[in-house]
């Protein structure tokens, strides 16, 4: 198959479009879940949003009005990020854990 013939099928490949915030997907397709992860689907798709509108933030920090990320975020913000994200980590896992179980 040419390139040219093959062109009309990449549609059917290309993903969503990548995000950061993935609480829209979560939420989304929550139904998908075991009953205990959908349990905790609003409080991951809230860390999804908190962490994805600071990561700009956290890189570059607020170039309009010229402040530094670490002038932004101190060692609690740096905490609550980590515990955020060893919550999600422990919940993935779980995840993944029990869909391989029930193989």
């Amino acid at each position: 198959m040419s390139y040219d013939q093959s062109a009309g099928k990449i549609p059917e490949f290309i993903p969503e479009p990548f995000r950061h915030d993935v609480a829209d997907v979560l939420r989304r397709e929550a139904a998908r879940f075991p009953g205990w992860f959908q349990k905790e689907v609003e409080h991951l798709a809230s860390i999804s949003t908190e962490m994805s509108g600071d990561r700009g933030l956290a890189f570059y920090g607020d170039e309009r009005q010229e402040i530094g990320p670490q002038e932004l975020f101190d060692e609690k913000d740096a905490q609550r990020a980590l515990a955020n994200l060893e919550y999600v980590a422990r919940q993935c896992t779980q995840l993944l854990r029990s869909s391989r179980q029930e193989r």
